[in-house]
C-alpha cells in the first residue's frame, strides 16, 4: 500500500528511513552495552590477573614464588601435574625448580584446592629437560610417550603440563591471555634468579677453595678443623686447641657445650704451662692433677690432654668415659695428623704434591668419626677395581683413583657441621650439599689441574635416567669414571651404618646395586663388580674363613688393629675372638659386612 504524497515526498520512504535509523541506534546501543558488559569482563579478569600478580610477588624466596605461579595456573587449566624449568646456562639444559600436583583430573576438578604436594598417581616430571622441548608457543610435546602441554619463557624458562591429550583452541587463547600478563615478571625473576645463583656458586666455590686451602696449608686451621670433630664424636663436654711456642701459650679454638671454660683456662698460664708439661711425656695423657677449681665446680670428671706437636688439645668432660676407647680414637688422630704434617712440609718446602696432601686430609677427617673410618680408602679402591675390569686406560684407572679419594674433600669446605651431620638434611642444607661435588671438582682442577679427574668427580652424583645433579646428565653423557664412583659410593652407604641406622647384610647391599642398576647405575659397571665379587667369593679356598681380614677389607687404621685380639690371627675368624674392637670403627659384628658376606657364602653356593 503506498501512502499519500504532499509536496512530491513519499511518506514511505520517510517511515521506511526512520525505521532504519531507529533500528541502527538500537544495535549501536546493543553494541555499546556488549562492549561495556566485555570491559567490565576484562576489568575483572586484570583485576584477577593484578591480584594472582600481587600474590607472586607477595612470596619471599623465588621457589614459592614459582609454585604460587603454578598454582594459579592450575585455575586456568585442568590437568595432573605442572612443573616449573628455568635454564641452565653452565649445562644448557633446564632444571626443576617447582612441581605441583592435582588430585583429580578433568572438567570437574577443583582448582588450587585440589593442589598438593606429590600424589603417587601423578606424572613425575623429569629433574631435567633437554632444548628440544623448548618451543616457540604454547604447543603439545612428547616426553616418550607422555604427552605435555608447553608454555614458553622467551628461552629463559618453561612451564610444562601434563599428561595432556587433548587442548583446545580456546583453552589455548586463555592460556596465551594469561600468560602475557605473567610472563614478564616471571621473565624477570627468572633473571633475577639465575644471577643470584651464579653469585651463590661462585661466592661458595671461591669460600671454599680458600678454606680448604687454608685447612691443607695451616697448621692452626687444620687443627681447629679438627677440633670439633672430637668433641662431637666422642660427646664431650668441651674441648679447646692450644698453641705453645717461646714459653707463651694461646687458645686458639675452642669448642661444646662448655666452652667458656676455655676463656678461663686462656689465663690460666700456670695451668696451660703444666698441662704442656705431661702432653710432652706422652701424646694422648689423662690428667690428674692440676684440675682447675673452675673445671671442678663445673663438675668436669675428666681432662685430657693430646699433642700434636707445637700445639696441644684440652678435652673435658662431666662423666669419666672408658679410656680404651678414647685412647684409642686419639692415638689414630696422632699418627694421621703426622702423614698428615709431612705431607703438609713437603709441599711447603716444594718437594711434595698436592694431591698427597689433600689424601691424607681425607683420611684424617674420614677418621674423626668411627661410621666414616677407610672411607675414601675404601671408595678408591673398588673404583679401581671396576675400573680395571672394564679395560680403561692406565691414566683414566689413576683419574679415577684420585677422583674417587678426593670425592668429598670439598664438603669439609663448605661446611663442618654439614661434614659431620646424621639424619636427614634439611631443603636448604641439602642444597648446600649437592655444591660439595662441583666445590671438590674444582679443588681438584685448580690444585692439580687434572680436568678429568675433576669431572669424575663434577658429575658422580649424575644418574643414568638423568634425575641427578649437577648437570642432569644422561647415560653415556656421563663421564665414565663417575658412573663408577657411583656404584662404589651406593654399595658404601649400604654396608656402612650410621647413628641413625644400622648397616645392611652383603647380599642385602648387592641387591641394592641390582635395584639401582640401569635407572639410576650404570647397568655394566654394576654387573662388573658384583660379577668381580662373585669371583673373589668362589675363588676363596677356605670356605669357614671370611674373603678377608677387617682391617683389610674395611681399611681400619692399624692404631686401631694392633690393639685388637683378632688382629693377624689365621686360626680364627675376627668375630670368633673375644673383645674385639669393631665398634671403635662403626662396626657390630653381626652387622659387619665381612661377617654377613661370610655367612650368605656358607647357606647359599655363589653362582
Amino acid at each position: 500500500m503506498r501512502l499519500l504524497s504532499i509536496q512530491g515526498i513519499s511518506f514511505e520512504i520517510a517511515f521506511d528511513y526512520a525505521v532504519t535509523v531507529a533500528g541502527g541506534i538500537v544495535l549501536l546501543c546493543a553494541l555499546v552495552l556488549l562492549y561495556i558488559r566485555k570491559l567490565r569482563i576484562d576489568l575483572r579478569k586484570l583485576s584477577s590477573v593484578q591480584r594472582q600478580l600481587d600474590k607472586i610477588r607477595s612470596q619471599p624466596n623465588f621457589d614459592q614464588k614459582m609454585t604460587v605461579v603454578l598454582e594459579e595456573l592450575g585455575g586456568q587449566f585442568s590437568a595432573l601435574t605442572y612443573a616449573f624449568y628455568i635454564r641452565d646456562e653452565r649445562f644448557d639444559k633446564f632444571m626443576l625448580r617447582a612441581t605441583r600436583f592435582r588430585s583429580g583430573s578433568g572438567p570437574g576438578a577443583s582448582t588450587q584446592s585440589a593442589l598438593i604436594s606429590s600424589p603417587a598417581d601423578a606424572y613425575q616430571p623429569a629433574m631435567t629437560a633437554s632444548n628440544l622441548f623448548l618451543t616457540s608457543k604454547i604447543e603439545v610435546v612428547k616426553e616418550g610417550e607422555v604427552p605435555l602441554l608447553v608454555l614458553p619463557i622467551s628461552g629463559k624458562g618453561m612451564i610444562r603440563i601434563g599428561p595432556i591429550h587433548r587442548v583446545s583452541r580456546r583453552e589455548k587463547r586463555r592460556l596465551k591471555r594469561w600468560m602475557d600478563f605473567v610472563r614478564p615478571m616471571v621473565e624477570e625473576m627468572i633473571e633475577a634468579e639465575q644471577v643470584k645463583e651464579q653469585s651463590n656458586i661462585a661466592m661458595a666455590s671461591k669460600n671454599a677453595i680458600v678454606n680448604i686451602s687454608k685447612i691443607a696449608l695451616e697448621v692452626d686451621v687444620a687443627l681447629e678443623t679438627v677440633l670439633p670433630f672430637c668433641v662431637n664424636t666422642l660427646k664431650f663436654s668441651g674441648g679447646c686447641l692450644v698453641h705453645a711456642a717461646g714459653g707463651e701459650y694461646r687458645v686458639i679454638g675452642k669448642t661444646g657445650p662448655f666452652k667458656e671454660l676455655a676463656d678461663r683456662l686462656e689465663t690460666d698460664e700456670e695451668t696451660l704451662f703444666a698441662y704442656r708439661a705431661l702432653s710432652e711425656q706422652e701424646a694422648v695423657h689423662y690428667v690428674r692433677e692440676p684440675i682447675p677449681s673452675y673445671f671442678q665446680e663445673e663438675g668436669i670428671k675428666q681432662v685430657l690432654l693430646v699433642s700434636t706437636g707445637p700445639h696441644y688439645f684440652v678435652f673435658w668432660n662431666k662423666a669419666e668415659k672408658e679410656k680404651r676407647w678414647i685412647s684409642l680414637y686419639f692415638e689414630t688422630l696422632v699418627e694421621n695428623y703426622s702423614r698428615f704434617a709431612a705431607e703438609q712440609g713437603a709441599y711447603l718446602r716444594g718437594t711434595g704434591a698436592y694431591v698427597p696432601l689433600l689424601q691424607a686430609l681425607a683420611r684424617l677427617l674420614d677418621d674423626l668419626s668411627p661410621n666414616t673410618i677407610g672411607y675414601s680408602e675404601l671408595l678408591s679402591r673398588y673404583s679401581i677395581v671396576i675400573a680395571r675390569e672394564m679395560g680403561l686406560s692406565t691414566g683414566e684407572i689413576r683419574d679415577v683413583a684420585i677422583a674417587a679419594y678426593l670425592a668429598h674433600i670439598g664438603t669439609i669446605a663448605l661446611s663442618s657441621d654439614l661434614f659431620q651431620k646424621e639424619g636427614q638434611y634439611t631443603d636448604a642444607e641439602f642444597e648446600l650439599m649437592k655444591l660439595h661435588a662441583e666445590v671438590s671438582a674444582l679443588i681438584v682442577s685448580f690444585a692439580t689441574g687434572n680436568e678429568r679427574a675433576a669431572s669424575y668427580i663434577r658429575h658422580h652424583h649424575e644418574r643414568m635416567d638423568g634425575n641427578g645433579y649437577p648437570a642432569g646428565l644422561k647415560g653415556a653423557e656421563i663421564p665414565a669414571g663417575a658412573r663408577i664412583i657411583a656404584v662404589v659410593q651406593t654399595f658404601l652407604a649400604k654396608i656402612n651404618g650410621r647413628n641413625y641406622r644400622d648397616p645392611m647384610s652383603f647380599n642385602q647391599s648387592l641387591q641394592t646395586l641390582r635395584s639401582a642398576s640401569g635407572q639410576q647405575l650404570d647397568a655394566d659397571m654394576v654387573n662388573v663388580f658384583i660379577d668381580w665379587y662373585q669371583d673373589k667369593r668362589r675363588s676363596q679356598i677356605d670356605a669357614k674363613k671370611a674373603l678377608g681380614a677387617c682391617s683389610e677389607m674395611c681399611c681400619v687404621p692399624e692404631t686401631i688393629c694392633r690393639t685388637c685380639p683378632a688382629y693377624g690371627r689365621t686360626d680364627k675368624n675376627c668375630w670368633e675372638t673375644e673383645g674385639v674392637l669393631c665398634a671403635a670403627h662403626g662396626k657390630t659384628c653381626d652387622s659387619c659386612f665381612v661377617k654377613t658376606e661370610y655367612v650368605s657364602r656358607k647357606s647359599v653356593s655363589v653362582v
